[in-house]
C-alpha cells in the first residue's frame, strides 16, 4: 500500500481471494457485512450487524462446534475494545481452526472515523494475557481454568454468591469510609463488598473507630494501623493503582485538582475554568 493505511475493502479483497469455499466467515457491523456480502456472498457467511465486539465470540463458538472447518472472524479494533473479554477466552481456548482478522485502523470507522483513545493498544497481547497467567500458575502446580463472563453475569453468578477460588477484581474507593464495606468481616456476604472474605477482629475495630472519627489526622492514623494489619495477613495481592495523566493547555486558568478517583473527577471544578481572550480598556472596567 506504499505507506498508506489499508481500507476495509483492501483487507476484504485479499481475504476473499484466498479463502477456501467451505470457510465459515463472521463479519461485524452493518458496513462491514454489506461490503463482505458484495465481495463474497455465501451461505457460510454470518452477517452480524451493530454488534461491536460480539462477532469474535460467535466465531469462537463456531470454531469449537465445527473443529474440522476453518472459521474466520472479522472485527475492527474499535468494536473489539467494546468486548475485550472475548480475547481472553480466545487466548485460553486457542482453537487451531479459528483465524481472527483484526482491522486495526485506530478509528471507529463505522460511526464517523472518531479516533480511538489508545490507537497503539496491542490487542494481540491482551488475547495472550490469560494464557500467560494460566501457564505461570501451572508451573507452581496450580491448575487454572480460565473463564470469562459478561460483567452483569459475573456479578450475579460468581461474585455475589462467592463462587470462586481466586478472583482478579478491581475496586474503586471513592471515600475513606468505603474501606469498611470492603474489609469489615460483617461485609463478607452479599451485598457486602468484602470479596476477599477477610476476617480480623482487630481490623474490624480499627475500621469501626475510623468510620465514626471526625478528626482527619486521627482518622489517618487509624487507616495506617489498618494498613499494617493487612500487610501481616495478606488477604489479597494488590497489583496496582492507576495514575491519571492529563495534558492541559497553558492558557487554561482556574484548574485545581488535588486528587482523582475516577477519570470524570477532573471535571469537578470545570465551572471555575476560563481562558483570557480579549483585553478590555481600563475605562470600561
Amino acid at each position: 500500500m506504499k505507506g498508506a493505511v489499508p481500507s476495509r475493502e483492501d483487507y476484504f479483497r485479499v481475504l476473499a481471494a484466498c479463502l477456501p469455499e467451505e470457510t465459515l466467515v463472521v463479519t461485524c457491523l452493518g458496513n462491514a457485512s454489506y461490503l463482505w456480502a458484495r465481495l463474497r456472498d455465501r451461505p457460510e457467511n454470518f452477517y452480524v450487524e451493530d454488534s461491536m465486539g460480539l462477532a469474535l465470540p460467535l466465531a469462537l463458538g463456531l470454531a469449537v462446534a465445527q473443529p474440522r472447518r476453518k472459521v474466520v472472524g472479522v472485527e475492527g479494533d474499535g468494536g473489539l475494545l467494546m468486548h475485550l473479554g472475548a480475547l481472553v477466552t480466545v487466548g485460553a481456548v486457542a482453537p487451531r481452526n479459528l483465524t481472527v482478522l483484526l482491522i486495526q485502523n485506530g478509528v471507529h470507522a463505522a460511526s464517523g472515523g472518531q479516533a480511538l483513545t489508545n490507537p497503539d493498544l496491542d490487542l494481540a497481547e491482551l488475547a495472550r494475557s490469560a494464557a500467560f497467567i494460566q501457564e505461570d500458575l501451572a508451573a507452581i502446580g496450580m491448575r487454572v481454568d480460565v473463564k470469562t463472563f459478561e460483567a452483569g453475569n459475573l456479578n450475579q453468578s460468581v461474585i455475589r454468591p462467592r463462587k470462586y477460588d481466586a478472583l482478579l477484581f478491581g475496586q474503586i474507593i471513592n471515600h475513606e469510609s468505603d474501606l469498611y464495606a470492603f474489609w469489615h468481616s460483617s461485609q463478607r456476604k452479599d451485598p457486602g463488598l468484602n470479596v476477599a472474605m477477610y476476617t480480623n477482629t482487630k481490623v474490624d475495630k480499627i475500621l469501626e473507630d475510623a468510620f465514626v472519627t471526625v478528626d482527619e489526622q486521627t482518622r489517618i492514623k487509624k487507616y495506617a494501623q489498618f494498613e499494617d494489619e493487612i500487610k501481616k495477613d495478606m488477604p489479597a495481592v494488590f497489583l496496582y493503582s492507576p495514575k491519571f495523566l492529563y495534558v492541559v493547555a497553558k492558557n487554561l486558568k482556574g484548574l485545581a485538582m488535588d486528587h482523582a478517583t475516577l477519570p470524570s473527577d477532573r471535571f469537578s471544578g470545570v465551572y471555575l475554568w476560563y481562558t483570557e481572550t480579549d483585553n478590555i480598556w481600563k475605562i470600561f472596567n
